[in-house]
């Protein structure tokens, strides 16, 4: 019986090394085979006699936390560039050119007083449901007393769809200082649409919000690793690189218990950053029966 696992880089199992110069074979002493191309990507893996089926290449990729691709803003004139086109103001809110916190303005929610009131300005947006998209705005306040800003989940009609009324956002605490205002979430089974919004409730000042986004979080991309594997004695080594992402890598394929793998990767554009290295054993498991270790 065959027990089939995610845990497949390390090959949990008694395996010995052949070095092969095309392709490179990792095979345990009862039949599990792992071919390696020049390139260090997945060529086969295979169970006795049985090939396992595979989705891809596999091999090495990293992912560079800080240099992700930037996702397309869903909301329109997210900034006001285009004056008030696609919003609706009322009394008390105009686009402001004289402060913005990118470009050349933003729109200004204003409660003069003496009398307290509430104001808001929001845009509702098409999503999907059962997605994670992250909402934000950017809010700057003067001597106003209380302000806030939200997101409500809404369904095709426009009634709320979500589990609460309103979800907030952490805003300013400070006088004339821009605050970045943004949650992720994960839109529900029936929700269609966002609404975002910021606002001055029962109270009296200023405030101006700009830059408005929503984006859908997909998965983070892994950039994958150009290089050669070749045989070193019992061991495999790879040298590669990613070249636009200034990253170098040297691995190690070494057979004992298990099938170990130990990488060394070295950046060359000499900032501070945060990435991550893996190895992809990309076998097709779709509608296997999962357990922690390979028979």
């Amino acid at each position: 019986m065959l027990r089939r696992t995610t845990a497949l880089l390390g090959l949990a199992a008694c395996l010995g090394l052949t070095a092969h110069a095309q392709p490179l074979a990792v095979q345990t002493s009862d039949g599990l085979r792992l071919e390696l191309s020049a390139k260090g990507q997945v060529a086969a893996c295979q169970v006795g006699e049985q090939k396992l089926p595979l989705t891809g290449p596999g091999g090495f990729s990293v992912i560079d936390y800080q240099n992700q691709p930037t996702p397309p803003n869903l909301v329109p004139n997210a900034g006001f560039e285009e004056g008030a086109q696609g919003w609706s103001l009322a009394k008390g809110q105009e686009i402001d050119k004289t402060v913005a916190h990118s470009g050349a303005a933003s729109v200004r929610i204003t409660v003069p007083g003496p009398e307290p009131g509430s104001s808001s300005v929001g845009r509702t947006i098409e999503v999907k449901p059962g997605r994670r998209y992250r909402v934000g705005l950017w809010m700057r306040r003067q001597k106003a007393g209380v302000c806030g800003a939200y997101v409500s989940e809404l369904d095709s009609a426009g009634k709320l769809a979500g589990k609460v009324t309103q979800m907030g956002l952490a805003v300013p605490t400070k006088d004339d200082e821009w605050r970045f205002c943004y949650r992720d979430i994960e839109t529900g089974p029936q929700t269609a649409k966002l609404l975002l919004r910021g606002d001055i409730y029962r109270s009296t000042g200023t405030v101006w919000l700009d830059d408005f986004t929503l984006h859908e979080r997909g998965d983070l991309v892994a950039k994958p690793v150009e290089g050669v594997a070749q045989p070193d004695g019992k061991s495999v080594k790879f040298q590669g690189k990613v070249s636009d992402a200034a990253l170098e890598l040297q691995a190690t394929f070494a057979a004992g218990a298990a099938i170990r793998v130990d990488g060394e990767l070295k950046d060359t554009s000499g900032k501070d950053r945060a990435v991550g290295l893996r190895f992809d054993l990309p076998v097709d498991a779709k509608g296997w029966t999962w357990f922690d270790d390979p028979e």
